[in-house]
């Protein structure tokens, strides 16, 4: 994969990212993985699901933000942002 270096070709990344999620990130229904497939659904699988949802939900929001102060020209205050969205769209990987 190879990743852009120019702040254009990052910014273009970003917009990408958001418009996917703005596209497909509001689920209508929570499904079960794999290797639980045709399982009933129990209090713990709800807790994940809606942990995995939140994650990603907060990577979007946090990448909104980041995307908002670049560009205003708020370099500085945006780069600590990126590192909890990465954390946050990882873990809920």
């Amino acid at each position: 994969m190879n990743l852009p270096t120019d702040f254009e070709a990052l910014r273009a990344l970003l917009d990408e990212l958001i418009k996917a999620w703005e596209e497909h990130g509001d689920p209508r229904d929570l499904t079960q993985p794999k290797a639980r497939r045709g399982q009933r659904i129990n209090s713990i699988d709800i807790a994940r699901m809606e942990s995995v949802l939140g994650l990603s939900r907060h990577a979007y929001e946090t990448a909104y933000s980041i995307r908002l102060l670049l560009d205003n020209g708020h370099i500085l205050s945006a780069i600590p942002l990126i590192r909890p969205a990465y954390e946050c769209a990882l873990t809920s990987v």
